[in-house]
């Protein structure tokens, strides 16, 4: 019998309040508002991958999340990180979106639609993407990755959206480094 470590344990249990949170969310959501402003699947065969930052200025860190849905709504996958000294809004949400694409190639994922509460970094991913143009090197590198999938979409939802991202981007910043 295996035991777990404990960053194995801490991921399994993100993963498992991830799952639970974000189905009595869904749930609650459905009975409260309009489908269209809830958590809406990607079409068959596709993956959501949702990202988020938080930054800790006094702290002098940051925090990335990642949750990762099939067409069915079943999280795949959650990911989460600490960045120290990393407390700029916009670069930490840029690191968590280029670590969502990262994780996603890793799981041998091709299609996704990639949503991110940041409307500055989802508009110039698209607009990188359509003109080959790149405002930053961390840009380019989610431009270079996003190209290597055989379909890619980037969305920005509002902060609603993308709750379950945003509480994973939290205990990100609680995260064992390495």
């Amino acid at each position: 019998m295996d035991v777990l470590n404990k960053d194995q344990v801490q991921l399994l249990t993100i993963g498992a309040w991830t799952v639970w949170i974000g189905r009595n969310n869904e749930l609650h959501e459905r009975a409260q508002e309009p489908t269209q402003q809830g958590w809406k699947p990607p079409p068959t065969g596709l993956h959501k991958l949702k990202f988020d930052g938080a930054v800790n200025v006094e702290g002098k860190v940051g925090g990335i999340g990642v949750i990762i849905r099939d067409s069915k709504g079943l999280v795949t996958r959650t990911y989460v990180s600490k960045w120290p000294w990393i407390t700029e809004a916009l670069t930490i949400e840029t690191i968590a979106a280029l670590r969502a694409l990262e994780v996603a190639k890793v799981m041998g994922i091709n299609e996704v639609i990639m949503e991110g509460d940041n409307l500055t970094l989802m508009n110039r991913l698209n607009i990188s993407l359509q003109n080959n143009s790149s405002p930053g090197v961390l840009i380019e590198e989610i431009c270079i990755l996003a190209r290597q999938f055989r379909s890619f979409k980037a969305v920005h939802t509002g902060r609603k959206g993308n709750e379950a991202a945003h509480k994973l981007a939290r205990l990100g910043l609680q995260a064992q480094e390495g």
